[in-house]
C-alpha cells in the first residue's frame, strides 16, 4: 500500500528522470523496491473538446519525470539503486552527486506530491472582466501565472524545475460567487 507522505515537511524529495510514456510503470517500481517511499509522476487535468465534445482527460504534465518523496526516517535505501530500474535513465543530482533535491526544486516536488502528483481544476469566477481565482493549484501558483484564457478556462503558469524555466497551461472551472 503507498503511503503519501508527511505535508510538514518531514521529508526529503528527489527526482528521476526516465524514459517518456513509462512514469507510471516507473512509479510503481520505485515503490516496489523501496517500501516506504512515495512517487508519483505529474499529472494534469485538461479540458478537451473533440468533435465539440467538452471532457476532462488525465494527461502527464511533465514528460519523462518521477518525483519521489523519502521519509527522513527511512533507513537502509539507496536511491542510486533506481538507476538500474527499466526505463530509468538517472537519478537526478546536483554537481556534487547528491541526490537531494534544494530551494525551489524542493519546493516544486513538495507542492507535487502534497498533490498526489495530480494538478487538478482550479475553481474562478468572473469577477467584471477578470477572473478571480478561489482555489486549487492555480490559485497555490498564483505569484506564477503568466497569462489566463477565460475562453479556453486555462491558465499559463511559470515554474522552474532542474535549471530550466518552465510553462504549462493548468485548467480551471467558473463557479458562481458565494454571496455570505
Amino acid at each position: 500500500m503507498e503511503s503519501i507522505p508527511d505535508s510538514a515537511g518531514a521529508d526529503r524529495y528527489t527526482c528521476v528522470f526516465c524514459k517518456t510514456g513509462s512514469e507510471q510503470f516507473v512509479a510503481h517500481a520505485i515503490m516496489t523496491l523501496f517500501p516506504g517511499l512515495y512517487a508519483t509522476p505529474v499529472r494534469q487535468i485538461k479540458h478537451q473538446s473533440i468533435n465539440g465534445i467538452k471532457s476532462l482527460k488525465e494527461h502527464i504534465l511533465l514528460p519523462g519525470y518521477v518525483f519521489i518523496s523519502v521519509p527522513f526516517d527511512i533507513t537502509g535505501v539507496n536511491l542510486y539503486d533506481c538507476g538500474w530500474l527499466p526505463d530509468v535513465y538517472r537519478l537526478l543530482t546536483d554537481g556534487e552527486g547528491h541526490w537531494e533535491l534544494q530551494d525551489k526544486d524542493e519546493a516544486f516536488a513538495r507542492w507535487i506530491i502534497n498533490n498526489k502528483g495530480l494538478i487538478g481544476l482550479s475553481q474562478a469566477y468572473m469577477a467584471g472582466d477578470k477572473v478571480q481565482l478561489l482555489s486549487g493549484p492555480l490559485k497555490e501558483r498564483e505569484g506564477n501565472i503568466i497569462k489566463i484564457d477565460r475562453r479556453g478556462r486555462n491558465g499559463l503558469i511559470e515554474f522552474t524545475f532542474d535549471g530550466r524555466a518552465r510553462r504549462v497551461w493548468l485548467a480551471f472551472e467558473f463557479t458562481e460567487m458565494r454571496r455570505l
